[in-house]
């Protein structure tokens, strides 16, 4: 039977650099891309995730006009409160647009 992880650990033997995240047992959710070294081993748990790390060129950095754009596609104004949805809106696209450029970022 072939190991959950055989590519990734294949791509690791052919000097792939490889990043790791697990369900943190204190909140429940997915821990940051850690680096992987050799000598934690692999593991099949359901709990864990192994990749190949992304190249810089990789990732794309959203601007402010894409997460505006995406944002308000997902979530459109109510034409009948105008003034709520813009403060609503606002505070939520700032929100919004940390997380996004930091998980952007990575």
């Amino acid at each position: 039977m072939k190991h959950k992880w055989a590519e990734i650990i294949k791509a690791w033997a052919d000097g792939a650099d490889i990043e790791y995240r697990y369900v943190s047992t204190e909140t429940y959710r997915w821990t940051e891309w850690k680096n992987f070294h050799s000598a934690m081993g692999w593991t099949e748990n359901e709990d864990w995730e192994y990749r190949i790390k992304p190249k810089k060129s990789d990732v794309h950095e959203l601007t402010d006009g894409e997460i505006e754009k995406t944002w308000h596609e997902l979530y459109p104004l109510d034409s009948n409160n105008y003034w709520e949805d813009m403060r609503r809106g606002c505070c939520q696209l700032r929100f919004a647009r940390a997380i996004l450029k930091k998980a952007s970022k990575k």
